[in-house]
């Protein structure tokens, strides 16, 4: 017999801790709530020039757009299943502001989201080096989105991503994520996807981790995120079952789960804001898993 998860208790963290937009995230996906409140929720983190900011990503609560919130907030748009707003063309359109046509990529933040107390890792100093230039995450990622809401696609851009999957010899956790978003858009060609999986499989099994499942790492249920998973051949339903009951076992009283990362030495105050914040999202992202998984 499976272990099973206190669902209320989750349930009652995020709606009593959770920002709106997450409280709307949860209604649409276990109360039949309306995509039309989730958008409406996560529409009041744009800003004029068609990015999102505000807070959106928690770790960085400046105002001003950036690219990882933006992807973040079209992602959460093909959560619910949204093609069409206003909201969603404006984004794309502050995208396509941001590349770089030189080196056919897309920066992930630029130094106006550092006007305000963040955590180390989101430093100007060296970030295009610790992103690798940027030529998987986020480009790939964005790709992605200008591809399935059927945007302008810059010249050459899907070519050089391809090729640059193409010729990865590792592959981490944050890169995989944009790559996936990529492998589901319907445009791109079956044979592709598959050259891409069958490129991916080694490198995931060489990289992912058999213990502590905690935080963002090559964990099985950070790769594999429901049963029909493009990758869930690729992951040992042992390794994921494991996981699974892991999961479960280290679910706090109050229905949440713990982070693995702070940066209250830098701003405490903003931290508390942050982690709560973080904490709802996370419960959110495990139930919609347990919830894949049939453990709900």
């Amino acid at each position: 017999m499976k272990s099973t998860i206190n669902f209320e208790q989750a349930k009652k963290y995020i709606l009593n801790n959770g920002r709106k937009l997450e409280q709307e995230r949860f209604r649409f996906h276990f109360e039949s709530g309306s995509s039309n409140n989730v958008i409406q929720e996560l529409g009041k983190f744009q800003n004029d020039d068609g990015g999102f900011g505000k807070g959106l990503e928690s770790d960085l609560r400046s105002v001003n757009s950036s690219v990882l919130a933006t992807c973040h907030a079209l992602s959460i748009c093909r959560e619910i299943g949204v093609k069409k707003q206003t909201l969603i063309d404006m984004a794309l359109k502050y995208l396509l502001s941001c590349y770089d046509s030189d080196k056919k990529v897309f920066p992930i933040i630029t130094s106006n989201v550092l006007d305000v107390p963040h955590p180390w890792w989101w430093t100007e100093k060296d970030l295009e080096k610790n992103f690798a230039g940027f030529r998987i995450n986020p480009t790939a990622e964005v790709l992605s989105h200008l591809m399935y809401f059927g945007s302008r696609v810059p010249e050459g851009l899907e070519e050089e991503t391809l090729s640059r999957i193409n010729s990865l010899e590792t592959v981490g956790i944050y890169g995989l994520r944009c790559i996936k978003y990529l492998i589901k858009v319907d445009k791109l060609l079956v044979q592709t996807k598959n050259a891409i999986v069958e490129k991916l499989e080694p490198l995931i099994i060489s990289n992912i981790s058999g213990e502590k499942w905690d935080g963002d790492g090559m964990y099985p249920l950070n790769i594999v995120k429901s049963p029909d998973d493009i990758f869930a051949k690729t992951v040992s339903d042992e390794l994921i079952q494991s996981n699974l009951e892991y999961d479960i076992q280290n679910q706090k009283e109050d229905g949440s789960w713990a982070l693995n990362w702070s940066w209250a030495d830098i701003d405490e105050q903003l931290w508390s804001e942050a982690e709560k914040e973080w904490k709802a999202v996370k419960t959110l992202e495990k139930l919609l898993v347990f919830k894949a998984f049939n453990y709900l």
